[in-house]
């Protein structure tokens, strides 16, 4: 989506509003981990997207600078109220489902599954913030490196060693707790 400058201000705002609200609030809520802080802050979003909207200059893609401005917002929410975070992580179970089957009846399974996460979601609130969104951009935003360097402002180089550093972290803190 290209911004028009002939245009109205408001124009431009409804359709990235109705173009990005789903994935605006899928970052947000990525990022703190639930529905009403997500909600608050793709609110706040959203309200800096309209403030702004007349300084985008079209140097990056639209999509890379609200997802930036989505990014941005959760870290400075994050940090001004001290949150707890709680990311959401299908990712780990896609690797495992591709081996084994999973039964929703069994409920030993159920358990176990509901306790894996639970020790996942506490290593992961335990991440450093820009470890935190380089994952959550790459694993369930689908973005490539090059567009995660971009949102977040930082080298490719930079983008790899976060991730290499998020994946040593939890893999050190989380392989010994499933083990047991």
């Amino acid at each position: 989506m290209t911004i028009n400058h002939q245009q109205d201000d408001s124009i431009n705002f409804q359709k990235i509003y109705h173009q990005y609200r789903e994935l605006v609030f899928n970052v947000c809520y990525r990022m703190t981990g639930n529905r009403e802080d997500a909600d608050d802050a793709a609110q706040d979003v959203f309200l800096k997207i309209h403030h702004s909207i007349s300084r985008f200059k079209g140097d990056a893609k639209l999509s890379s600078w609200i997802f930036r401005i989505a990014v941005n917002t959760c870290l400075n929410r994050e940090r001004r109220k001290k949150l707890v975070s709680w990311v959401s992580l299908d990712f780990l179970f896609q690797e495992e489902s591709k081996d084994q089957p999973l039964s929703d009846d069994r409920p030993d399974w159920q358990v176990e599954t509901q306790e894996t996460e639970r020790i996942v979601q506490q290593a992961i609130q335990k991440l450093p913030a820009r470890q935190k969104s380089a994952l959550v951009l790459h694993r369930y935003e689908n973005l490539s490196y090059d567009e995660i360097a971009k949102v977040m402002k930082v080298s490719l180089s930079a983008v790899e060693s976060l991730l290499h550093r998020a994946k040593e972290n939890l893999a050190a803190k989380l392989i010994p707790l499933l083990k047991k």
